[in-house]
């Protein structure tokens, strides 16, 4: 699995901290991704593909 650290728009970024997205190259369905957000807020959004 890779991920980088995304820019935050400078209109969000009163709103939004980081952007951390991950990229997940195997055809897994099940994914068991342990989120620590230090006790601030998190949106997680998954995305399929079509190959």
């Amino acid at each position: 699995m890779n991920y980088h650290y995304q820019k935050v728009n400078p209109e969000l970024a009163e709103y939004v901290r980081t952007i951390l997205v991950f990229d997940n190259n195997t055809d897994s369905e099940n994914s068991d991704l342990p989120l620590f957000t230090k006790g601030m807020s998190a949106l997680v959004c998954k995305g399929n593909e079509s190959k």
